[in-house]
């Protein structure tokens, strides 16, 4: 399919050919305002799709769904260390190959603490590495972050955090509201909802950054100007120098007559 979608925009001509492509498809696929054309590449698309009933699963645990996967398939434990298993069927599988992305993008909101593991759930505030790095002992492996709340002032326990944690996960800790009239709940990262969306997943799973190596900044400005789209899309072909002119023609082989 990407083939074909690629074939269709460098094949000016209505004839048969592939055309002369002079950019890459992973760029085409980048962002507009880092350059690209803003194409979707659509494994990941589906990926960021079928994430959307894992996030149903993660954040309605009660639903007819959840409750139906997790007593096939994740009975011992959450759906972010789920396994495959033996024999899944196809609907799990499609459903799994989303997983990565929300051990990427989604922790735990902390309310009381009741429902989230110290070390096994992501609950720090920190994007690079939620999860504490105190080495566990197996007496405190399925103890909740209840554990670490004082019940009579509904407040962290600090001389326990000073007695179980190193000083960065103790500074992590302290930063982060408790809210005793909650339960946790699943939130997304860079959302002001706190909510999965199919835009989030994609940016994820393809990794979408500034990385390429283009001079030209002004992107945003160029897509918001009021003409023709042909001619933005003129110049978009000009700023990324996709044009066919005799300076870019020996890079691909070709010999002017």
């Amino acid at each position: 399919m990407e083939s074909l979608m690629n074939r269709f925009w460098w094949n000016a001509k209505n004839g048969g050919g592939k055309g002369m492509h002079w950019l890459s498809w992973s760029r085409m696929c980048m962002p507009k305002q880092y350059g690209g054309f803003g194409f979707k590449r659509l494994h990941e698309f589906i990926v960021a799709l079928l994430a959307k009933q894992g996030w149903r699963i993660l954040s309605r645990p009660d639903s007819t769904m959840a409750r139906l996967f997790k007593a096939w398939y994740f009975q011992k434990c959450s759906f972010l260390d789920a396994s495959i298993g033996p024999n899944p069927s196809y609907c799990w599988r499609s459903i799994l190959a989303g997983q990565t992305i929300f051990r990427n993008g989604c922790y735990c909101r902390i309310g009381i603490g009741r429902h989230t593991r110290i070390w096994g759930d992501p609950w720090l505030p920190d994007n690079d590495n939620p999860y504490p790095i105190t080495s566990r002992s197996e007496h405190h492996r399925t103890a909740t972050v209840s554990a670490l709340v004082d019940p009579v002032s509904n407040t962290w326990a600090l001389p326990l955090l000073d007695e179980l944690f190193c000083a960065r996960d103790v500074r992590l800790i302290k930063q982060l509201p408790l809210s005793p009239a909650y339960e946790d709940e699943w939130s997304w990262r860079n959302d002001v909802r706190g909510l999965y969306s199919i835009k989030h997943g994609y940016r994820l799973a393809t990794g979408a950054t500034n990385n390429d190596v283009s001079t030209f900044t002004a992107w945003d400005s160029k897509w918001k100007l009021r003409i023709p789209p042909k001619y933005l899309n003129f110049l978009w072909s000009l700023n990324r120098k996709t044009l066919c002119t005799s300076e870019r023609l020996p890079l691909h082989d070709r010999l002017l007559e």
